[in-house]
């Protein structure tokens, strides 16, 4: 049952459709990055060496540069490994360096290496672990850093400027440290005071952290912070205003094994990334005894996504092409839901061994929202076709418009779906408590069914004088209550 199940859902679900952003004759191996840096920082240089696999035909391998570089030469030795060698120059968009998206190869992972050349009064940060600092003549200083884990393009990344470099305490083999420009660097320690907790954390529930280290990295970026693999860049902003807050940072740790290690293969499946990042990242206060303070995120996620303006469109939106557009309430807010209502709906047992399960297996690749479901369902023994369906392909969430009346000992519960048309309609397991005329006090789950009513009768010892549905708070969906 469980097996044609899922072989319908993958064969035929946008759940498993995704767009190849790939190029089927060549695998991107390996990146070697040089880059020489102006003591102003305006004025880039680089040299990029691609190793990459020819699995196929015959035709040149072809490399999607950015407009803002200009390519000085390209050279390329045949052979079934070959390298081909890019010198390019350009000006940095401001004094810090931005990371960039590429625009087609970016789920193709590879590994990379990055050579830094700076004034001897900078310091460099990228991904993986740094190998040396190199003092070269007339002044300037050669940092060298190489990640062995194959990662997206769209989190290589490379800083340097003249940033204070302050090492946290460390729980696991993994070393943390911040980066920062010095006059935020005392200020840094507070939001940032839990970070070695948190991979600690993670790392327990979830796996092995995926990377030779963590770097915290004040940055220019245009995000709020972005979650390059083992070295996270954070914007300035929040650093010199004082807010930064340890709600990001707990976001973009997470990232390092949902995001980053284990990478959606399109884009329209965003929340395997930043929906789980949006859930992961609230549950550290959970895993570290403050469950009040978890509740309190989610129920701001719930109220974000409600109010927003992409209820119509369901997460999986394959008719929306421009991907910016994507990073919005559906896969943030909405994402985290999705995972908190799967989690009640399977049991944590199930639901984190699930998890591990989905991130050993995916781990340095990349997956569709098809590959959890077939993952969870495995660890559930149950299908879960219907759970995914309703919360990745319909748009909204469930209105439920509860009417109850008490005659003869027995309530009656009618409860209706009122949520538009175009949303469809919802299974839920919905919680109630009742406050009975005799000081007594009832609770119970209703099965709502995925249709406009479902109808429950229960016999009670004495007559309801409140009914209060979703007390705690676990399910996405607006209620109402009338007594008749």
């Amino acid at each position: 049952m469980i097996a044609s199940a899922l072989l319908l859902l993958q064969a035929a679900s946008p759940l498993a459709v995704a767009e190849d952003f790939t190029r089927p004759d060549a695998d991107v191996l390996h990146y070697e990055i040089a880059l020489t840096l102006s003591d102003s920082a305006q004025d880039i240089r680089a040299r990029t060496t691609v190793r990459y696999l020819v699995t196929g035909g015959d035709g040149p391998l072809e490399l999607d540069f950015d407009s803002v570089l200009v390519v000085d030469s390209v050279t390329g030795p045949a052979g079934r490994i070959p390298a081909a060698a890019t010198h390019h120059r350009g000006l940095s968009a401001d004094p810090g360096w931005q990371r960039r998206r590429a625009s087609r190869g970016w789920v193709d992972k590879a590994t990379v290496a990055f050579t830094v050349e700076v004034p001897p009064t900078w310091r460099a940060v990228a991904n993986g672990r740094l190998e040396g600092v190199d003092t070269l003549p007339h002044q300037r200083t050669r940092w060298r850093w190489r990640s062995t884990r194959p990662i997206p393009t769209y989190t290589m990344v490379v800083g340097a400027g003249r940033l204070a470099v302050t090492a946290l305490p460390t729980l696991t083999a993994v070393p943390q440290s911040l980066w920062t420009f010095p006059e935020d660097s005392a200020f840094a320690q507070g939001p940032f005071r839990r970070a070695t907790l948190m991979v600690d954390a993670y790392t327990k529930l979830i796996g092995a952290f995926p990377y030779s280290k963590l770097a915290h990295v004040e940055s220019s970026t245009r995000f709020g912070g972005m979650e390059n693999s083992s070295a996270i860049f954070y914007a300035e902003s929040p650093y010199v205003d004082r807010s930064m807050s340890e709600d990001v940072v707990a976001h973009e740790t997470a990232h390092q094994w949902f995001g980053d290690a284990v990478t959606e293969r399109d884009w329209h499946h965003l929340w395997l990334s930043e929906g789980f990042a949006s859930y992961f990242g609230p549950l550290f206060y959970e895993l570290v005894q403050e469950p009040a303070r978890f509740r309190e995120v989610m129920e701001r996620n719930r109220r974000v996504y409600m109010a927003s303006d992409v209820v119509e469109r369901p997460i999986i939106d394959t008719t929306e092409k421009n991907i910016s557009r994507l990073l919005n309430e559906n896969n943030y807010p909405k994402g985290a839901w999705v995972l908190h209502l799967l989690r009640r709906e399977v049991g944590d047992s199930a639901f984190f061994a699930g998890i591990r399960a989905y991130y050993s297996t995916f781990r340095d690749s990349t997956a569709l929202s098809a590959d959890l479901a077939a993952v969870m369902e495995r660890f559930a023994e149950r299908p879960l076709d219907w759970f995914f369906q309703q919360w990745l392909l319909q748009p909204g969430y469930p209105r439920l418009d509860l009417a109850w009346s008490y005659e003869g000992g027995e309530l009656a519960l009618e409860i209706r779906q009122t949520q538009p048309a175009a949303w469809g309609f919802y299974r839920v397991r919905l919680p109630v408590d009742i406050e009975l005329e005799n000081g007594a006090r009832e609770s119970f789950d209703v099965e709502v069914e995925a249709r406009a009513a479902t109808v429950l009768r229960r016999a009670l010892p004495a007559k309801p004088t409140r009914l209060v549905p979703d007390a705690e708070g676990v399910v996405l969906a607006e209620t109402s209550v009338t007594a008749r």
